[in-house]
């Protein structure tokens, strides 16, 4: 199968797809605020898309020279990228001032973890239809 259209990639677009939805939704009838549970979603999905993203990159990419590490080095690899997506956002939105939570490092510690929580779902199911590399080349 072309690289290109490897499933993951099929995989990672349905998901920000999805988010995007999701968000349109939320905006246009004050989810995140009716619902404290819905941002929590949406930082899985964000980690899950993150977690697909980057084992596609690190793990299945037409780029040769990235395909060089076995299955726990493409874990650490990949956790360590999609953590430092997700702080960076963080930062991001506080730059932004568009967080509105009352406890803001209590709320930034749970969306950082619900982000990790939705990486960990898409390795692990990536792990067990994609076989991953043994051995690093």
């Amino acid at each position: 199968m072309p690289e290109r259209s490897h499933p993951i990639l099929l995989l990672a677009a349905l998901i920000i797809a999805g988010i995007a939805i999701l968000h349109f939704l939320a905006l246009a009838f004050s989810l995140y605020w009716r619902w404290p549970w819905y941002d929590s979603l949406m930082h899985s999905l964000g980690g899950a898309w993150l977690g697909a993203i980057s084992v596609w990159f690190f793990g299945f990419s037409p780029y040769e020279s990235l395909r060089r590490f076995a299955a726990g080095r493409l874990f650490l690899i990949t956790l360590v990228f999609s953590i430092t997506v997700n702080v960076l956002w963080e930062v991001f939105e506080y730059a932004l001032g568009v967080t509105f939570a009352v406890n803001y490092w209590s709320d930034t510690a749970g969306d950082l973890f619900f982000d990790v929580v939705g990486f960990l779902a898409v390795f692990a199911a990536l792990g067990r239809f994609f076989p991953l590399p043994k051995t690093s080349v």
